[in-house]
């Protein structure tokens, strides 16, 4: 019981910080790209140099989030709670069921909303 109260402190920590980085990403990238390295806007190099110092991060915290999240689903659906779920169904029921509890499945699904939820 202590392991899992000291663990569970990390993610309350670091979700929100993780909010606040994803959601001011794009004031930052522009402060960086305006003030600190005084670069011209709209310059071909100036915005390439923009995409790239929004999009990696963006993309990484993204995916950050995403491991994370089929990570406790994954822990949740256990094989032996998956059979159980599985079990007594017909063939085609059970094949659909499978796949959507597929590792797979879930990472395109959380993938799919998130990306297109935080546009």
């Amino acid at each position: 019981m202590k392991n899992l109260r000291s663990n569970i402190w990390l993610p309350i920590i670091l979700l929100p910080a993780w909010y606040i980085i994803y959601h001011n990403l794009q004031w930052v990238t522009n402060w960086l790209i305006d003030s600190v390295l005084g670069m011209k806007q709209g310059a071909h190099l100036t915005e390439a140099l923009r995409f790239f110092i929004f999009e990696f991060p963006k993309v990484m915290l993204l995916l950050t989030l995403i491991i994370f999240c089929v990570g406790i689903i994954r822990t949740y659906f256990t094989p032996e709670r998956t059979r159980k779920a599985l079990e007594g169904k017909k063939t085609f029921t059970g094949n659909v069921m499978a796949s959507h509890l597929d590792s797979n499945s879930v990472l395109f699904m959380f993938s799919h909303t998130f990306i297109s939820g935080f546009r």
